[in-house]
């Protein structure tokens, strides 16, 4: 089992001059037998009382009017031909960048019902990858500290459990410390 994160482009944002080796598409990665779960990334600020903020490098640059958060109809195509090949696609809270964080437990859960909406099985009117369905969500929480984690963890099971046609991931990526003190 393979999982890798996609979306930033890291050789791209240091090696501009040479566009032959930036990150290629989603579904370019999906076509490797031993990648089993790829981590969309990321979703770099959020709960500041507003649409949160996506960050796909150069992979998409069209957002929704009066937001940053991008609406990615090439990215959601290639989610779509990765899921037709049993590949999981989910998306990653969190990174070295961004504001993000939770101020207590019931932002927490809002946020997690938000997230539910715009990405997974819920509706609403700003879906980054329109009607695709992303696999589940991971958080790679660099930085924000522990507040609502745990809140917000149950809640996104919870809304995941609501639904029994689909099995839905809740993944981390904790850092080297330990404990990891954002976890």
């Amino acid at each position: 089992n393979l999982v890798v994160y996609w979306g930033q482009n890291p050789w791209g944002g240091q090696h501009l001059e040479d566009p032959a080796n930036w990150e290629q598409n989603i579904d370019y990665y999906c076509q490797d037998e031993t990648v089993d779960i790829i981590i969309a990334s990321f979703l770099v600020n959020y709960n500041l009382g507003r649409i949160p903020d996506t960050n796909f490098a150069n992979h998409c640059n069209t957002t929704f009017p009066g937001t940053h958060l991008h609406y990615c109809a090439s990215i959601a195509n290639g989610i779509r031909y990765c899921q037709r090949r049993g590949k999981k696609v989910l998306l990653s809270l969190g990174g070295a960048e961004g504001s993000y964080g939770f101020q207590d437990d019931q932002s927490a859960i809002q946020f997690a019902r938000l997230l539910w909406d715009m990405f997974l099985g819920g509706n609403h009117p700003m879906r980054p990858f329109g009607e695709v369905v992303l696999d589940g969500i991971d958080l790679d929480l660099e930085h924000g500290g522990p507040t609502g984690v745990t809140a917000f963890s149950r809640e996104l099971r919870r809304l995941y459990q609501s639904t029994r046609y689909r099995k839905y991931l809740l993944t981390a990526a904790p850092q080297c410390e330990f404990p990891d003190s954002n976890l």
